[in-house]
């Protein structure tokens, strides 16, 4: 019994021991390297997108030892170091960077090689591609006055998603070239009325836009530039195009109204074939087109379509056109399109159409269905109802996304 009792002693005792040498081995790495001390971490204050660019603003942090601060992106790739100054309340930075979605890693350094705890945000800037999904505030018609040589603007009331105004460039009867903004409320204001405007001076605008509101950077579309002239922006071509209770009546794709660039726009932007520009100049067209008509010289008269021919092709996203009908009937009337797309017949195309009235967005229709070929047109029925005034109407047709062929749309009376 004694024996047995010293060998279980002499057990636990051996355990013991290895215990403490396992216990020591852990702690052992701390022992030979030292204490690790973390350093503050960085207090974001914001981050703030622009073009190809973003501003980075934080508290430096109160802690002594801070040395540096250490940004980092593109999986940790790319980085810099920011050297604090004590003097300063907070600290920002600008980073270059191409347009695209990031995630920033910040943190700080101590002298001797101690980090903080890393903060992450995400954050994105912006570049051309953003540029090209902007377009150009539309105007719908406008007026000058001779006798008090005042210029009033007709604005399309669509909406202008982040949009911050619209610059206008203009001459005064004093000889100074003067801008101004026509700012946006809610929605845009529909008018804009300028003073002391030179008749026949050179007039021009773009709009600026924001992505978000916190954005250090404004992005601007091209500027449209045109001639001040005591008539509207565009007038029927060639015209009248009469509708009327009495029947249905097809107008045709090319025949938009004249007046550029405020009839049409294209995003292709060369003229085309002799026979597509000169038909219009022979109706008294003198700019001709730069719109991609295909086929023969069409016919005019009501529904006059020449062959395959006669419609707008090559159309991409954010071309559109602009049509004046006179109206003897007011009320309502259904827009239907004649439209062809290489999208198999049985499946939907890509394509939305926007439409507008007199600057005021109706609806959109995006149910054209495919024909299996861009030259295989067919008449589509859509649930587009116009509501319509006596007299003069300006109809916009805004292409939002591709995928159709245009040749006709046709309005039809609902009693």
């Amino acid at each position: 019994m004694k024996k047995l009792i010293y060998l279980m002693v002499v057990f636990i005792s051996f355990l013991l021991i290895v215990s403490c040498d396992d216990m020591n081995s852990i702690h052992q790495k701390y022992l030979d390297e030292g204490e690790n001390m973390y350093v503050g971490a960085p207090q974001i204050l914001g981050i703030f997108s622009g073009n190809e660019r973003v501003q980075l603003i934080w508290k430096i942090n109160s802690d002594p030892k801070i040395a540096e601060c250490r940004i980092f992106w593109n999986n940790m790739q790319d980085s810099i170091s920011v050297i604090p100054d004590r003097k300063e309340p907070f600290m920002q930075k600008i980073l270059p960077l191409p347009e695209g979605q990031y995630m920033i890693q910040m943190l700080n350094v101590s002298s001797n090689g101690n980090r903080s705890l890393a903060k992450t945000f995400p954050c994105e800037s912006y570049g051309e591609t953003y540029k090209k999904s902007l377009f150009n505030r539309f105007v719908s018609m406008y007026s000058y006055d001779a006798n008090d040589q005042t210029f009033e603007i007709n604005w399309s009331s669509s909406a202008y998603e982040n949009s911050i105004g619209t610059v206008i460039t203009y001459v005064t009867t004093s000889g100074v070239k003067t801008d101004t903004i026509a700012k946006p409320g809610v929605t845009f204001n529909n008018i804009t009325v300028l003073k002391n405007v030179v008749r026949d001076s050179e007039f021009s605008y773009r709009t600026l836009y924001k992505p978000n509101k916190d954005c250090i950077d404004i992005f601007s579309t091209e500027t449209a530039k045109f001639k001040v002239v005591a008539n509207k922006w565009t007038e029927p071509f060639p015209g009248p195009h009469i509708l009327s209770a009495a029947k249905p009546y097809e107008l045709h794709a090319y025949w938009y109204d004249r007046g550029f660039p405020v009839s049409y726009n294209v995003t292709y932007g060369t003229a085309r074939t002799a026979v597509s520009t000169l038909f219009r100049v022979k109706l008294g067209d003198t700019e001709g087109t730069r719109l991609g008509f295909e086929g023969g010289e069409p016919a005019w008269g009501e529904y006059a379509i020449v062959g395959a021919g006669g419609n707008i092709g090559s159309l991409a996203a954010n071309d559109w056109m602009v049509y004046t009908v006179d109206v003897e009937n007011a009320g309502n009337y259904r827009l239907d399109f004649m439209a062809a797309s290489s999208a198999a017949v049985g499946t939907i195309a890509a394509a939305r159409v926007r439409i507008e009235v007199n600057g005021a967005s109706i609806g959109t229709f995006n149910q054209f269905p495919g024909t299996g070929a861009w030259t295989t047109y067919q008449w589509v029925e859509t649930p587009l109802i116009l509501q319509l005034k006596a007299g003069e109407n300006r109809i916009r047709w805004f292409l939002e996304a591709a995928g159709i062929n245009f040749r006709s749309m046709k309005f039809t009376y609902q009693p």
